[in-house]
Order: structure tokens, then C-alpha cells, then sequence
């Protein structure tokens, strides 16, 4: 027996009474009405930071990635598949990305993405992922093989961000996992004294 599938559902992870997650699904959605988690698109701006901006409504179009969060920490956030109805337009990010299937990955290829997750030390953000690991399916991730940044935060329309700084989801970094570029984003193995280059979104000079 076969029918029409008419919901998708994605886990939310709990950090602080909140819950979060990223999505990115194969086809067009609407939220549910009666689901309470708040639907934001994004593009990685300037500063190293996914902007944030809430969804307003409306058909979510197939393949777009997006951010999750709900204010009562629930544990998972469900969807209406929508087969008729004309999607919103995305502006879509390069950067800002995702899967729909489990995509992994090992050794250097980790140094291209970034990953939705939680750190102690430096709350919610995306991370370089472990060394060895994969992305789930229907997840977003940031891919910053053409970006200086190492880290980045979470920037909300109301101006706040996450307290993003050099850390490695499950663990804390190495001065091998902080590659240096620079001015112009090109990766560097051994900086210049005296020099100007960037490291983790932040302008140093070399000593």
C-alpha cells in the first residue's frame, strides 16, 4: 500500500532551553500551523556571520537551506509538503548550502565545511567538523573553501550574535587547525613578520 507522502519532520538538538537545527529538504514545504519553531533563510555576510532572516510565510522552495529555532525547546519541527503551490523566490548563497543525502567526508576535505552544532565554550555557530565524519541528509552546512573565515557565528535580525571564536565542534583547536590567509583570502603556510593577514575572520599582524 502506497500513498502520497504529505509531512516532513526534522529533529531539533536542546542547548539552553532552546532547540535548533539546520534543514535543508527536496521538497517545497510549508510549516505547520500548529508548529511553533521560527524559520530563518541566511547568507554568510562580511563579517563572517550567517545573517539571518526570518521566513515570513509562504511555500518554502525545494532546496533551500535554513535555520531552525524554537523558543520552548521542542524536539523536532514539522512540515507540509506542498505538491501545487507556487514557492516564495530565495536569493541563494554559494556558501550557504546544504544535502540531501548523508555526504561524507575525511581528513583535509573538513577543512572546506563548516557545521551546524554546539561548543561549550563558544555557544551555537558552525564548526569545523571532526576529522573523520559526514553530513546528514536534508542538513545545511557552510562550505568556506573561497572564504578567510574559519568560524562562524549566528547574526539575527535584531543585531545579536553568537559568541563565535577559533573552536572545533567537539573540541578545541590547534594552531594546525587555524590556517592564515591573506588580505586577499588566499591561504598562506608561513605568514611574512610584519605583515597583515587574517586568521579566524580576525586581522593580525605577524610578529
Amino acid at each position: 500500500f502506497i500513498r502520497e507522502a504529505d509531512a516532513f519532520s526534522i529533529p531539533l538538538h536542546a542547548v539552553d532551553r532552546k532547540s535548533y537545527a539546520t534543514m535543508y529538504a527536496p521538497v517545497k514545504l510549508v510549516q505547520d500551523a500548529e508548529d511553533k519553531t521560527i524559520i530563518y533563510t541566511g547568507n554568510v555576510n562580511e563579517n563572517g556571520n550567517l545573517h539571518l532572516e526570518e521566513w515570513e510565510g509562504g511555500v518554502i522552495p525545494a532546496n533551500t537551506p535554513l535555520v531552525l529555532v524554537n523558543e520552548e525547546g521542542a524536539e523536532s519541527a514539522r512540515f507540509l509538503i506542498s505538491y501545487d503551490e507556487p514557492a516564495r523566490e530565495v536569493t541563494p548563497d554559494v556558501n550557504w548550502t546544504g544535502t540531501n543525502i548523508k555526504f561524507q567526508f575525511t581528513g583535509d576535505e573538513r577543512n572546506n565545511y563548516r557545521l551546524f552544532g554546539f561548543n561549550n565554550a563558544f555557544g551555537v555557530g558552525f564548526f569545523k567538523p571532526k576529522a573523520t565524519g559526514n553530513i546528514p541528509a536534508n542538513r545545511g552546512y557552510i562550505n568556506i573553501s573561497n572564504l578567510p573565515y574559519q568560524t562562524i557565528g549566528l547574526q539575527f535580525p535584531d543585531g545579536t550574535t553568537t559568541s563565535i571564536d577559533a573552536a572545533i565542534l567537539n573540541g578545541n583547536t590547534t594552531a594546525e587547525d587555524t590556517p592564515i590567509y591573506d588580505i586577499s583570502g588566499r591561504r598562506l603556510m608561513q605568514p611574512t613578520r610584519g605583515q597583515f593577514y587574517i586568521r579566524n575572520g580576525q586581522k593580525f599582524i605577524a610578529q
